[in-house]
């Protein structure tokens, strides 16, 4: 399957489905930074394997590659610069991010704003894992990729942190400082900017891109707020959306997210509908559309873990029950034969294990 037209690029026309896209205002942005600070624009065009006909629609679509490659050419461009938090402050503007920037800036507060960005952040960024989690008195905005074990490009983390706290401190008309600011990458090129701007602690080799910061500031009203706006804002966002994440796919992503964390016990179906970025409400009534429920789900994920788990006959019974987030072994035992008909241990005999088959879900791009 390919997503034609909407995908653009001369070289890109055809996209598989599975290849995560950002939008391509996002990176037009990028581009223009880089030009504007001194970089050849062709260069940066062939280092991204992009022409200029990728940015002729602002609200198509851009391969996830071609922006990674493209901050990879800006880094080699300005060797030991921190280029990220210098091209945050004159590129990181809501148009950057087409209906989504626009509706965060006219929110009431900035906890509706960073809610929009979280929500539809697959519209800006496919691979990209945007949410807000409020730990009493603190708040720590994690932004990265979705896929464990992926980093952004250095430039690129530092792009979009830098941006926050620059455009929040804009629409707020307050000088804030946050608590700490946490990155994935290891190196920090030894500079004075990262303090100039963050004003607090900055962690590098962290497990998440992170902004600690007073919860107090999510109810702080924003200078543009405008309720009419906003409606028909979120509404193209909403549209842009669907482009992005069909329903159809929708199963094959909520057994995904529920696979990866069932070793900490089965997530809680509002916890996975906020990572997809919609109400509890919504992603219920998605379920129910396309002929399925979220127990329904955990129960298919958890049989395919369990099977690929005793398949590769190294994890003992109870350890497989652990992994796939039954209470003890007993639950498991019962689970899999109603899966399989037999139990764990007669199924992982060599003259009975069937080959592991798949339900039909595919782990997505993130």
């Amino acid at each position: 399957m390919s997503i034609p037209n909407r995908v653009c690029g001369g070289i890109m026309a055809a996209l598989p489905s599975s290849a995560p896209t950002v939008i391509a205002s996002q990176v037009a942005a990028v581009l223009e930074a880089g030009v504007h600070a001194g970089l050849d624009r062709s260069a940066l065009l062939g280092a991204a394997g992009l022409d200029a006909a990728a940015f002729a629609d602002p609200e198509g679509r851009v391969p996830f590659s071609a922006e990674v490659a493209l901050w990879h050419a800006i880094e080699r461009g300005f060797e030991g610069e921190a280029i990220g938090l210098r091209l945050a402050e004159s590129a990181f503007e809501p148009n950057a991010f087409g209906a989504v920037g626009f509706a965060a800036r006219t929110s009431a507060n900035l906890g509706d704003a960073l809610e929009i960005v979280a929500r539809y952040c697959r519209v800006m960024n496919e691979s990209t894992e945007t949410r807000v989690v409020r730990e009493g008195p603190v708040a720590r905005l994690v932004d990265g990729p979705r896929r464990p074990g992926e980093r952004w490009p250095r430039a690129k983390a530092e792009f979009v942190f830098g941006g926050y706290v620059l455009l929040t401190r804009r629409w707020m008309v307050r000088e804030w400082v946050p608590h700490e600011v946490r990155f994935q990458h290891l190196d920090d090129v030894g500079t004075t900017r990262y303090t100039e701007l963050f004003r607090c602690p900055i962690r590098f080799g962290q497990p998440r891109n992170e902004l600690v910061f007073d919860s107090e500031l999510l109810a702080v009203p924003l200078l543009h707020s405008d309720p009419k706006l906003l409606a028909y804002l979120r509404h193209r966002a909403e549209d842009l959306s669907r482009v992005v994440q069909p329903d159809e796919d929708l199963a094959a992503v909520v057994r995904h997210l529920i696979a990866r964390d069932l070793s900490g016990g089965v997530p809680e179906i509002s916890a996975v509908a906020q990572r997809l970025g919609m109400p509890p409400r919504t992603f219920q009534r998605k379920l129910t559309g396309l002929g399925t429920t979220y127990k329904a789900l955990i129960d298919e994920a958890r049989r395919e873990a369990a099977l690929r788990y005793l398949a590769q006959r190294g994890a003992t019974q109870n350890q497989v029950a652990f992994l796939t987030g039954f209470s003890d072994d007993r639950a498991f035992r019962r689970a899999f034969r109603r899966w399989t008909g037999v139990s764990p241990a007669a199924w992982r005999a060599p003259d009975v294990a069937p080959p592991v088959r798949s339900t039909g879900a595919r782990s997505p791009s993130r």
